[in-house]
Parts: C-alpha cells; structure tokens; sequence
C-alpha cells in the first residue's frame, strides 16, 4: 500500500514550492510534489488527511497460449497456474483450452 495525501476539509488551497496557489476540494487526492510542510499544516489544521491506496498487484500472471498453441505449451501453462502436472499430461491441448477459458 501506498500512502496519499486525501482532502478532508470542504476546501484546501495549497502552496507549491513555486509560490503558487493550488485548489482542492473535499474528497480530492493531493498530487505528489508538494512539499512536506505544507502538506503538515494543511493536516495539521484537519483539511487533509493520509490515507493508504492499495497498491495494484503486478501484472506477473502467466500468458495463455494460443488455441493453436501445442499441447505442451497449454500442460506447462495448467501447471503454471495450480493444476497437477499428472492431470494436464492426461488431458489434450483442447481440453486444457477449455479449462482456462479466455477472461473478459
């Protein structure tokens, strides 16, 4: 998880370090590049707040084969994902194809 900085308040006016002003309203997340104490007496104050965004999980998922692709292809991609390796040896390359069907 990573943390951001959350609008709390109705209204947040922040100061970048260029002196400029910046508007945020209630429910906005703060973009990066503010400096620190600003962002402290801004929560200091209640008007906004750290909040922790999930990090999105790593796109390390393994790639299906293609329909076409051979029957060793789809036994090592089924045991790739959990499927006993004695199970996907006994089925054909259209029967593993079946089993992990393409996701929307």
């Amino acid at each position: 998880m990573s943390e951001v900085y959350e609008v709390v308040g109705p209204l947040a006016v922040i100061k970048s370090s260029d002196g400029k002003l910046h508007y945020y309203y209630s429910g906005s997340q703060v973009p990066d590049g503010y400096p620190e104490p600003e962002l402290e007496r801004l929560a200091g104050l209640g008007l906004i707040a750290a909040v922790d965004v999930p990090t999105p999980p790593a796109d390390d998922a393994p790639k299906r084969p293609a329909n076409s692709a051979s029957k060793a292809a789809w036994v090592a991609y089924a045991v790739e994902l959990g499927m006993d390796p004695d199970e996907a040896a006994e089925l054909n390359r259209d029967q593993l194809a079946e089993r992990f069907p393409v996701e929307a």
